[in-house]
């Protein structure tokens, strides 16, 4: 089981390639994890159990706006009034974890909550179902005329600032990079580590989230391996790795996908997909580390990628946490 941190790169992914079923639970709801979890048109089954009140929705935690655009995006929403469990459920997979289903809580865009989740074995999932189906059962199907009375009341969006004890921790990767760096020599000789090039837009805000690469041929990435990766020099891009990646998939000729994706431009050059999860960024990405710091230059990604030695990787993540701040 795989401990999760920021689970819109887990759960946005399979929610995009889904064909059976999404199941959703969660108390609260915001308008930007909404248009994300529909961006992608499916035919799957596809269900919302929240905890629809008034309550939830003047005071900002709950948008009935959002509910309604995961409604015309096929989804039913249901509600039971003391939901606090957050479950994601997509085909076989699974997670349960901390987060609501917002933008904090799923960490879109690199920020929000400090959260934690695991993925689910296929045991837990069937039970989670299982656990799932009975609460459905049991909820109240929400209708669209109830939503948007709802969605027509005064939001009052209490601020969370003011006396508060404890530190906002940075959620940029910074603690995971110090843990990184400290851990033991047989811990880091498991792996290996990358340099990869990406060949989208420098100025695409989103390249970074989508939690895959691809490459022209099948490269020896394995499950646990770190990567940099690379924005070049093209089209006034800034020549410098801002962000760091672990693979989490072996890699997979998948055309399909990339079509999926809507990225018909990789199909005939970079066919070959490895899902990632982002460890780290640096933002603007000018401010990323330089090949040079590496020990490369742009000449040694001509095959789109290289492989580089655990000191080299050192040198790469020290400069990158100094770029955190």
């Amino acid at each position: 089981m795989a401990l999760v941190t920021a689970a819109n790169e887990a759960l946005l992914w399979r929610i995009s390639n889904a064909h059976s079923r999404i199941w959703l639970a969660s108390p609260y709801v915001s308008a930007t994890a909404a248009k994300r979890l529909v961006e992608t048109p499916t035919e799957c089954e596809r269900r919302l159990l929240s905890a629809v009140n008034e309550g939830s929705v003047r005071s900002g935690v709950l948008s009935a706006n959002a509910l309604l655009e995961l409604q015309a995006g096929g989804f039913e929403v249901a509600s039971i009034d003391n939901l606090h469990a957050k479950l994601s459920l997509v085909d076989s997979w699974g997670m349960l974890g901390s987060g609501n289903l917002t933008a904090a809580g799923l960490g879109i865009a690199g920020e929000g909550n400090v959260e934690l989740g695991v993925e689910l074995s296929a045991a837990q999932c069937l039970g989670a179902a299982a656990i799932f189906a009975r609460w459905w059962r049991q909820a109240e199907l929400v209708e669209t005329a109830e939503l948007e009375r709802l969605a027509s009341l005064p939001v009052q969006n209490p601020s969370r600032k003011g006396i508060s004890n404890g530190p906002e921790l940075a959620l940029n990767g910074a603690e995971d990079l110090e843990a990184i760096l400290a851990e033991k020599a047989s811990a880091a000789a498991s792996r290996n580590y990358w340099i990869k090039a990406n060949y989208h837009r420098h100025d695409r805000e989103d390249w970074w989230e989508r939690g895959w690469i691809s490459d022209h041929r099948r490269a020896s990435y394995a499950p646990g391996d770190l990567i940099f990766l690379y924005l070049g020099a093209r089209d006034g891009g800034p020549a410098r790795c801002p962000v760091l990646v672990q693979v989490m998939t072996t890699i997979r000729h998948d055309p399909d996908f990339l079509l999926n994706e809507g990225d018909a431009e990789a199909v005939p050059q970079w066919p070959f997909v490895t899902e990632t999860a982002r460890i780290a960024r640096v933002l603007p990405t000018t401010d990323g580390v330089e090949l040079e710091v590496m020990g490369k230059t742009a000449q040694s990604l001509e095959n789109g990628y290289c492989s580089i030695t655990r000191e080299q990787f050192e040198a790469g993540t020290k400069a990158l946490l100094d770029r955190l701040g």
